[in-house]
């Protein structure tokens, strides 16, 4: 009997079987291998052509069954690149093979770990399979790790900032950035060393920020965040005054410049680990010893102000501190007129002189004294 064709072995890899093409014509191909079959006595040539037909076909079909297999998933640790068949429970895509692996990955993992808008049912969760053990597939188990740790971003409130070195008793040049009213004020200290810092923490918040916007963040009040400004789409950090969740929006402080801005909450992202917690650069400032001889500061008496502070280089005395030492009551040289700025209120009826009421604050030191002796008293 003749051979039925020329047919090579085929050679299996070691590694984990994966389809070559999902192409009708890898699905098709026949596989070459050898038919020679020992001669039997007793069969003529029609028999042993039928026999060696159907252990090719046997064969084909086999290799076409094994072929159709789908390919086997292996999900590697995102930290030590190992086999790993567990998930993260906040973004449902990134894998680790222990909770040692996750805690060590979390400094870089949590600036693109995004929680999943919609649960995830357990039959669409991505499915594992060791390699070699046989078993039918598993469904990737989820990690259970402490949520307040790894899941929710560390947030950084105005307390946690940096308090800047102007004391008081200094004089310090400075300009006036952003004016409400005499009474709320921002300045900037003219030094190199604030030019500095804005140019590092704008840099590096484009940086942190640079990807599209995604899902909205609900801040805290009086947390600092990172805030896209609607003018210039460039990112600052901000204090949230008010969040109106209903709205979907904030009130945010632009701590570096003193302006205000309503902002939606898509514009919002907790501020990256990697900023330094530089003092606000713009100090805010109110001028001592002054208040509106109405209810409220006036039009007429803003614009005043404005017209002999702006755009120029002020010499600013800090009389006193308060707001645990980041508001200032200041006053302000007015060079072109040759007066304090208290005094240019006063004279052209805007303000009257703030009586302090001495006696009272006398009697609650001697009360805060007395406190103290009998605290300190044995029985």
């Amino acid at each position: 009997m003749e051979n039925c064709g020329a047919f090579t072995n085929v050679v299996r890899p070691n590694m984990p079987l994966r389809r070559p093409s999902t192409s009708p014509a890898g699905v098709t191909a026949t596989p070459r291998v050898s038919c020679t079959t020992p001669q039997h006595h007793g069969l003529n040539s029609n028999e042993d052509a039928e026999t060696c037909q159907k252990e090719t076909t046997a064969f084909i079909n086999s290799s076409m069954i094994t072929a159709s297999i789908p390919p086997v998933t292996v999900r590697l640790c995102n930290y030590c690149s190992q086999q790993g068949n567990l998930r993260c429970t906040s973004c449902k895509k990134t894998c680790y093979c222990s909770i040692a692996c996750q805690s060590e990955d979390w400094n870089a993992h949590r600036h693109v770990c995004k929680p999943c808008a919609l649960d995830i049912s357990t039959s669409d969760m991505p499915k594992e399979m060791p390699i070699g053990n046989g078993q039918n597939p598993l469904d990737c188990k989820v990690l259970q790790v402490n949520q307040s740790d790894l899941i929710c971003p560390q947030r950084l409130y105005l307390r946690d900032l940096r308090k800047s070195d102007i004391t008081k008793g200094m004089n310090v040049q400075v300009s006036v950035v952003e004016l409400y009213s005499p009474g709320r004020f921002f300045v900037h200290v003219e030094s190199s060393n604030l030019m500095e810092s804005l140019r590092d923490i704008s840099v590096t918040l484009q940086r942190t920020n640079g990807s599209s916007l995604g899902a909205d963040y609900m801040p805290d009040t009086g947390e600092v965040c990172a805030v896209k400004y609607s003018l210039d789409q460039n990112w600052y950090r901000g204090l949230v005054q008010s969040v109106a969740a209903d709205d979907k929006s904030a009130k945010i402080l632009y701590i570096d410049f003193g302006n205000e801005e309503h902002v939606t909450l898509d514009r919002l992202r907790p501020l990256d680990a990697s900023i330094d917690p530089l003092p606000p650069c713009a100090l805010e400032c109110n001028v001592v010893g002054t208040k509106p001889v109405t209810d409220s500061w006036t039009g007429e008496c803003c614009i005043a102000v404005k017209q002999l502070v702006a755009g120029k280089s002020l010499t600013l005395t800090v009389v006193d501190t308060k707001e645990n030492g980041r508001t200032y009551a200041v006053d302000i040289l007015l060079t072109s007129i040759g007066k304090k700025l208290s005094t240019f209120l006063m004279d052209h009826g805007y303000a009257v002189r703030e009586v302090v009421d001495t006696k009272r604050t006398e009697e609650d030191i001697g009360k805060q004294c007395q406190f103290s002796h009998n605290d300190n008293i044995k029985f």
